[in-house]
């Protein structure tokens, strides 16, 4: 609720007491954590960069603390995996409102490989997490010239034969 048009909202509910927050450090985030969705769409997680840490993170969500790096990056895919989501939800209580503790949550069958395994399956997931960001950019970029040239098209501002040459 204080955030609103891609801003922080000036209310007083948006910002932490100075003085509370020595009380908070154990919910500090480190670069490498993973936050996972507690309650709701279970499955949602994000792995914290270094711009991120030294955030706090709100009781709506777990914190996951790797020992090391590589293994941050390779947990983050391994939580993205169909039957992980799958272990999730059916591991959740609650009937209105799925909710995952961090027992539960602790207790998820996690496959371990080699520390060159996870590196390199790390690898290959992020440079096609990074494909996928790339193609999703281009078919946004595509939806928008289509929503832009419809009306010309329709009114007849630009002819058809303008765009093909172009193309």
């Amino acid at each position: 609720r204080d955030i609103a048009d891609d801003r922080l909202s000036d209310a007083a509910s948006a910002w932490i007491d100075p003085d509370a927050i020595t009380n908070l450090t154990r919910y500090t985030l480190a670069s490498g954590d993973i936050v996972c969705v507690r309650t709701g769409e279970l499955g949602r997680h994000a792995m914290v960069t270094p711009e991120q840490a030294d955030r706090f993170f709100s009781n709506g969500l777990l914190r996951l603390r790797p020992h090391e790096v590589a293994i941050s990056g390779y947990l983050s895919h391994y939580l993205s995996h169909p039957a992980v989501r799958v272990w999730m939800r059916r591991s959740a209580t609650g009937s209105a409102i799925p909710t995952l503790s961090t027992t539960m949550l602790g207790s998820l069958p996690v496959v371990v490989p080699p520390s060159e395994v996870q590196a390199n399956v790390t690898e290959i997931l992020d440079a096609l997490n990074q494909k996928i960001v790339i193609h999703e950019k281009i078919c946004n970029a595509t939806a928008d010239l289509r929503d832009t040239l419809l009306p010309l098209l329709i009114a007849g501002s630009v002819q058809p034969s303008a765009i093909e040459s172009a193309g």
